[in-house]
């Protein structure tokens, strides 16, 4: 393993503690490992998992069940951000890192949560009439790049 990769992983378990961190394309959201979403923990310790990561790798974190509940929040615009925090004020104190617009929101639950879901606006609608999408809530089966090159 790269000094690199070591040093990443040591700042990312900092932040998020104990989870499935998984080497994604560079400048990507791809997961470079098939069958990421069943991975443990403890599979990601061997070194030969952590080869798979390249000096350029993005880093992903797989959700849910496998990393002890914790999930993230994916809020697709910086206006839209602003507004599910303003009404989830309990959020403002979590982990929060961005791409290249709006916001994931990291949080650790405790218990039973929801599904992958899309998140909603309460009042505003798409051109079908329905109520538009504003981001989605990663739990079970997602993953969420906490560190690399966005594509844009």
């Amino acid at each position: 393993m790269h000094d690199h990769t070591s040093k990443i992983l040591k700042q990312i378990s900092t932040l998020i503690g104990d989870a499935v961190v998984i080497p994604v394309k560079y400048g990507d959201k791809c997961p470079l490992i098939n069958g990421w979403p069943k991975l443990s923990i403890p599979d990601t310790q061997k070194p030969a998992f952590l080869r798979n990561f390249g000096t350029k790798s993005n880093f992903g974190v797989v959700l849910g069940e496998v990393s002890d509940g914790l999930c993230s929040i994916d809020i697709d615009s910086d206006e839209d951000a602003a507004y599910f925090l303003q009404i989830n004020p309990m959020f403002e104190g979590t982990l929060h890192t961005r791409g290249a617009r709006g916001l994931n929101i990291w949080i650790r639950i405790i218990g039973e949560y929801p599904p992958l879901t899309q998140i909603v606006h309460r009042t505003l609608t798409n051109e079908q009439g329905m109520l538009a999408s504003i981001g989605e809530w990663r739990a079970n089966g997602a993953q969420t790049v906490i560190y690399g090159m966005h594509p844009t």
